[in-house]
């Protein structure tokens, strides 16, 4: 019997943790410098994932926890980033990197997230555009108005949040730069230079100069103005994108 206890005891220990655990844990995994490998990312996304469902912080209260330090992400990287466990929770690579702090805080990651309401019923008001719309869905779709309804909910939202995901990583990204060029964006940077630098996981403007610099000196003349000339048409892209 006192063997039975000492088992349910030791279990007890194992999974019982409160959120200063958690936050204590998000500052030790931080590391010496901003990065977005994964090695580092996954552990952050599941301990946020922990915060959220676990013991219900909003994500602004998430976001908080970084503010001030070189880390600082915002809220619609705190919405992007709760969500990558439920989407990787079979994956071998993430499986792989949140291990440690698996083993230190398990957690079942939920399968989705659901909302109760205690009123179901949510009246709006529809414009006669609106109204039409819908009822042309519905007929094009062969459903009733109600499923109409609530497919084309869902679909917006889907919209939304891969916007917000979108919106989270690119904030993030920015940052970073900024982190790495003295807390300012580089004046000549343009889009293909982010996504570039985003590739290589080079910051810092000087460094990825100097990195394209060594590229470039493979290239012939022809290369080379094939390149300026498309490193032009998207600057003028983006002063005029209409």
């Amino acid at each position: 019997m006192a063997f039975f206890y000492l088992k349910i005891m030791i279990k007890y220990s194992l999974t019982f943790y409160t959120d200063q655990d958690i936050i204590n844990e998000l500052k030790n995994i931080h590391p010496e410098f901003k990065t977005r490998k994964r090695t580092y990312i996954d552990p952050r996304n599941y301990l946020i994932c922990i915060l959220i469902y676990k013991f219900n912080y909003t994500e602004q209260r998430v976001a908080d926890l970084f503010k001030g330090t070189k880390f600082q992400i915002d809220r619609s990287t705190v919405a992007h980033a709760k969500t990558k466990p439920l989407e990787l929770v079979k994956d071998a690579g993430f499986l792989e990197n949140i291990a440690l702090v698996y083993e230190k805080f398990p957690f079942d990651i939920p399968n989705e997230c659901k909302m109760r309401f205690i009123d179901k019923d949510i009246k709006f008001t529809l414009t006669n555009k609106q109204l039409c719309r819908i009822n042309n869905y519905a007929s094009n779709s062969e459903v009733k108005k109600s499923t109409a309804v609530n497919r084309l909910i869902n679909l917006g939202l889907r919209v939304l949040d891969k916007n917000f995901e979108d919106m989270g990583r690119m904030k993030e990204l920015f940052i970073e730069i900024c982190n790495a060029n003295n807390g300012q964006l580089p004046g000549d940077i343009t889009a293909g230079d982010v996504t570039r630098m985003q590739e290589l996981e080079i910051y810092n403007w000087e460094e990825y100069e100097n990195y394209l610099k060594k590229e470039r000196s493979t290239y012939t003349e022809a290369e080379l103005k094939l390149i300026a000339d498309a490193k032009e048409n998207e600057k003028q892209k983006e002063k005029e994108p209409f």
